[in-house]
C-alpha cells in the first residue's frame, strides 16, 4: 500500500490518472457471466469494452501491493461485478478529491474505494451502497486523548482527507467550539490517506478521523505504532459512485443486481473475509440505488 510508514513500500499516487492491473486472484471458484444481470448493461459501456473506474489509495478497500498491482476488497468485488457483468473493470489511481469531478466530467464511469453515500453526493451522481462503515478517532499509542464525539476536537491539530464526508462532519461540529468557549478545532487537509497517517506519525497533527475498517487495518501493519481513541457517529453506507448520464440509472441497477447476486452465492462474505476481517456486510436489502437512509445506529 501506499501508506510510506504502513506497509508495502509504494509510492503515494500522483495527482495524474494512470491505469494501475488490478489482482485478480481469488478464494472462491471460478465465476462466470450472468446473462440476465448483464444484459442491463447499457449498450455504451458495452461498446466501450471497460468499465472505467477511478480509485483512490485507501486500504483494506484499496491499495498497491508490493507487486504494484492494486489489490483489496473493492478492487476484488470490482473485478468480480466485471465478470458477472461480462465487461472488465479497469482501475484508475488517482487522488479521492478527484473522483467525483472526474465522474461528473464522464472521464471515469465508476468511482469506487468505500466511498461514503450522502445526499450531497446523490445529487450529482448515482450511487449503489456496497458496504456499511463507521467513523473512528486514531491518534499515536502514547496518546492520553480521548475525544467524545467531534467536539472533543476543539483546539486540537486534526489530520483530514480532502474530499473525505469527514471533512463537511469537523466543519459542522466547529460551531460547537465557540459555543463552549473552547478554541476552534486545527484542520490539516491531505491530499491522500497515506499523507494524513505521516502527519499524525511525525507529530504534525495529534489526531485523524477516518473509516473504522482503514484504522483496523493500518494498526495490524504497524505494529502498537497508532491506536483507537474514540467512536463518533452513526454507521454509514458507502458504495460505487456512477457517473450521471441517460444510462446511469440502468447501469445501477445492473451493479445493484450484480452485487446481490454476489451475495446470494456466497462470494461477497468471501471477499470481506478475505480483506476486510467480514466488516462491513451488507444484507442484500441494503444495496440500494441512491439509498434515502445512508446512516444507522450502532456500531460494528
Amino acid at each position: 500500500m501506499a501508506l510510506a510508514l504502513v506497509a508495502g513500500g509504494c509510492s503515494s499516487p500522483s495527482k495524474s490518472s494512470h491505469s494501475t492491473p488490478a489482482a485478480a486472484s481469488s478464494t472462491h471458484g471460478p465465476l462466470f457471466k450472468v446473462a440476465s444481470i448483464a444484459a442491463l448493461v447499457p449498450a455504451v459501456i458495452r461498446r466501450q469494452g471497460s468499465v472505467k473506474v477511478a480509485t483512490e489509495d485507501f486500504p483494506p478497500a484499496t491499495y498497491q501491493a508490493t507487486n504494484g498491482q492494486l489489490t483489496g476488497w473493492e478492487v476484488q468485488l470490482g473485478h468480480d461485478l466485471g465478470i458477472i457483468l461480462g465487461v472488465p473493470f479497469q482501475f484508475h489511481l488517482i487522488q479521492f478529491a478527484d473522483i467525483i469531478p472526474g465522474l461528473q466530467s464522464g472521464q471515469y464511469n465508476l468511482g469506487m474505494g468505500d466511498i461514503a453515500v450522502t445526499t450531497a453526493r446523490e445529487k450529482v451522481v448515482d450511487m449503489v451502497s456496497t458496504h456499511e462503515a463507521n467513523e473512528v478517532f486514531m491518534a499515536l499509542s502514547s496518546s492520553s486523548l480521548r475525544p467524545s464525539g467531534l467536539p472533543g476536537l476543539c483546539g486540537l491539530k486534526a489530520a483530514l482527507l480532502i474530499g473525505g464526508v469527514e471533512v463537511g462532519e469537523v466543519a459542522a461540529a466547529e460551531p460547537k467550539c465557540a459555543q463552549a468557549g473552547k478554541k476552534p478545532i486545527d484542520v490539516r487537509q491531505y491530499e491522500s490517506q497515506p499523507q494524513v497517517n505521516l502527519a499524525l506519525a511525525s507529530g504534525r497533527v495529534q489526531i485523524e478521523a477516518t473509516a473504522s475498517d482503514f484504522v483496523a487495518y493500518v494498526l495490524s501493519q504497524t505494529h502498537g505504532q497508532f491506536k483507537i481513541v474514540g467512536h463518533y457517529g452513526p454507521n454509514s453506507l458507502t458504495g460505487i459512485a456512477i457517473s450521471r448520464n441517460a444510462t446511469s440509472a440502468q447501469f445501477a441497477v445492473a451493479l445493484q443486481r450484480a452485487v446481490q447476486y454476489l451475495i446470494r452465492i456466497g462470494v461477497y462474505k468471501q471477499i470481506f473475509n478475505r480483506f476486510n476481517s467480514g466488516i462491513g456486510l451488507l444484507p442484500s436489502s441494503l444495496v440500494q440505488v441512491n439509498p434515502q437512509k445512508t446512516t444507522f445506529s450502532g456500531q460494528k
